[in-house]
């Protein structure tokens, strides 16, 4: 259609042109004229080239995003069969997760009492005045200490058979750096010494809930009860750790194949502590029990 119509303007203008028309003007027309109809071909198939190259392209894509929908589809396939396959596993992960981020807590603030402490130490360090040679005696040795009193032959040196036990913060610092990092056998055995050397200590409850918790990782599900049973004897108002003692007694019954006391367990941690989260988690392990829950 656009070689007729430029063909039908060249005609138009040799029919308009004057008969004095210069035929050189003419032959200069006609050249301008054929120069444009090349360039409308070549643009013609430039253009015929790039749709091809277009239509390819979109042809790549289209299989290009029919491939990703296929996989994701079959992503979104294994990922609901994964949640279904550890659903099961999820309270009890997220029970983990909740005691590592506690005792990590805790062992943050522990050090940054003891650099507290170095600071201060430093600080009294270099406000002590230098010390003083003590002034020889009129044989040129220095004078005995006289509040020393002399060495007994026969008697043995104090506590020589007693292991030396540390300051409790250090101690049971360890014994939280132990647990953290997995070494249970050594944190269970720092966490004992620490319950007996100290039992009064403002952290015997968090002691105690951990080292009955190394007994339910290791399996000693007897020993885990007992120490369980510990803590929310002595320590039945912290809610730290008395919520997670019960629900992991619950676990251990369960574990021992003692369906019904677990159950029980769950129960009156629902009824004790019926806002935290170790009671929602009762509630989906009664529910995955077959047992119905209460509700209020």
């Amino acid at each position: 259609m656009t070689k007729k119509l430029l063909a039908s303007l060249i005609f138009v203008a040799l029919l308009t042109a004057p008969a004095w028309a210069v035929p050189k003007e003419i032959i200069a027309l006609q050249q301008q004229v054929a120069l444009l109809m090349a360039q409308m071909q070549d643009l013609q198939k430039s253009v015929t080239a790039n749709s091809a190259v277009l239509k390819t392209l979109v042809g790549q894509n289209a299989d290009a995003i029919s491939a990703v929908q296929t996989a994701l589809k079959s992503l979104q396939q294994t990922v609901s069969a994964q949640a279904a396959n550890s659903g099961q596993n999820q309270n009890q992960i997220s029970q983990e997760f909740q005691n590592l981020s506690d005792a990590i807590s805790d062992l943050q603030a522990r050090v940054n009492k003891i650099t507290e402490i170095v600071g201060q130490i430093q600080q009294a360090q270099q406000t002590l005045p230098a010390p003083q040679s003590a002034p020889a005696n009129a044989t040129g040795t220095a004078p005995a200490n006289p509040g020393a009193a002399a060495p007994s032959s026969g008697a043995p040196p104090a506590a020589a058979n007693t292991p030396p036990v540390l300051p409790p913060d250090q101690l049971y610092q360890n014994a939280l750096s132990d647990y953290v990092h997995g070494s249970y056998p050594l944190a269970a055995s720092e966490f004992q010494q620490f319950i007996t050397a100290y039992p009064n200590d403002g952290h015997v409850g968090e002691a105690t809930y951990y080292l009955g918790d190394i007994y339910m990782k290791e399996q000693k599900y007897n020993e885990a009860i007992k120490t369980f049973d510990t803590v929310l004897n002595r320590f039945p108002d912290n809610g730290k750790i008395a919520p997670g003692a019960q629900l992991k007694k619950g676990f251990s019954l369960i574990a021992l194949k003692e369906r019904a006391a677990g159950i029980r367990e769950f129960r009156s941690l629902i009824d004790h502590y019926p806002r935290s989260q170790e009671a929602q988690q009762a509630h989906d392990e009664l529910a995955a029990l077959g047992v119905r829950v209460r509700t209020e």
